[in-house]
């Protein structure tokens, strides 16, 4: 009875471990280089730049109302709102500052990405007209606002 008991413990362990296999790639999150060197990636790159452009926009229209006092900063908000709306001076370290910037250079970079590696996916030429000419516009608008 004591052998046999073991020996399931063993079995059990044994089946356990053999089934765990922690090592697998989330195909949910793929590399860079599978996005670039993709149709499907490049596509959808150029769908998400749109939306990393219009997501940037805030940086701008939020803390312009804080300063003239047309927007009010809620009880959660940074605290580099909150010194702006009582009148604190504005650090360079804040989020207010970096946010635009941050935001808008990662829009160039996707951009940039766009520029270089569309040509060399397989495309129709109407299709990498117009991820060409969206890259270049969303490069040039994100160039603008931080001008």
């Amino acid at each position: 009875m004591r052998i046999r008991l073991v020996g399931s413990w063993w079995l059990a362990g044994a089946v356990t471990l053999a089934a765990c296999d922690l090592e697998r790639s989330n195909p949910n999150a793929p590399t860079e280089e599978d996005v670039l060197s993709s149709r499907e990636g490049i596509v959808a790159l150029a769908v998400g730049l749109q939306g990393r452009f219009g997501a940037g926009m805030d940086d701008f229209m939020y803390p312009g109302g804080l300063i003239t006092d047309e927007l009010g900063a809620p009880t959660g908000a940074l605290a580099s709102y909150k010194d702006v709306e009582t009148g604190a001076a504005i650090v360079n370290t804040y989020d207010a500052v970096e946010g635009p910037w941050q935001a808008h250079y990662r829009t160039i970079k996707t951009a940039n990405d766009l520029i270089a590696f569309a040509p060399r996916v397989t495309l129709g030429d109407s299709t990498l007209s117009g991820i060409l000419t969206i890259a270049y516009l969303f490069k040039a608008m994100s160039l603008g606002n931080l001008l």
